[in-house]
């Protein structure tokens, strides 16, 4: 199977993230994976002296079910990662860490390594690349809606309008990125009344 969709990917670490892990222990580390397309040497981004945001993903769907449980995650430039309750309807240029539901720190080499990737992917012959995305909140599933904030600009890309392939270096590190946040952050299940 030489593609993994980044909802199957994502389904996983949300069952992982529900599991969490025990209060005082730290989660595990991500580490970093390399494929043949991601051998090259990109050049380092140069992070600025004050955190700037970097990734927002945002869920939309089956996490509604039950209750509010859609989640947003930023990230910044830092290593800062938080999340917050509601998923498509949060800003995604102007996320405040002080109204997040669970702040933590994954590290500032996965937020360098995004950042770096991100600036140097050329968008317009990803999308050329990519499968068609799909509707998975039409059966119950999670759709993803995945902002990066790039030296050129924020880049949004939606899983329902492309599929988020795990073969591609972008996809790769916002994957390992995702992981680090599920495993760091809580996000209590509400239900409805």
């Amino acid at each position: 199977m030489r593609l993994i969709g980044m909802k199957a990917i994502l389904a996983m670490v949300m069952v992982l993230a529900a599991c969490g892990s025990p209060s005082g222990q730290p989660a595990a580390t991500v580490p970093s994976t390399t494929s043949a397309s991601t051998s090259t040497t990109v050049p380092a981004t140069v992070m600025p002296a004050d955190p700037e945001l970097l990734m927002v993903i945002s869920e939309n769907g089956g996490c509604l079910m039950m209750g509010p449980n859609c989640r947003t995650f930023g990230l910044w430039s830092d290593g800062t990662a938080a999340v917050y309750r509601g998923g498509t309807g949060l800003p995604v240029d102007t996320l405040d860490q002080d109204s997040a539901a669970d702040v933590a720190i994954i590290g500032a080499e996965l937020a360098t390594r995004l950042a770096t990737i991100s600036n140097t992917t050329d968008f317009d012959a990803l999308v050329e690349r990519l499968e068609p995305g799909s509707c998975q909140a039409c059966v119950d599933g999670i759709d993803y809606w995945l902002t990066l904030h790039t030296e050129a600009g924020a880049r949004q890309l939606s899983s329902n309008e492309f599929a988020f392939d795990q073969a591609e270096p972008l996809f790769q590190a916002v994957g390992e990125v995702l992981t680090a946040m599920s495993e760091r952050l809580q996000l209590p299940l509400e239900t409805h009344p």
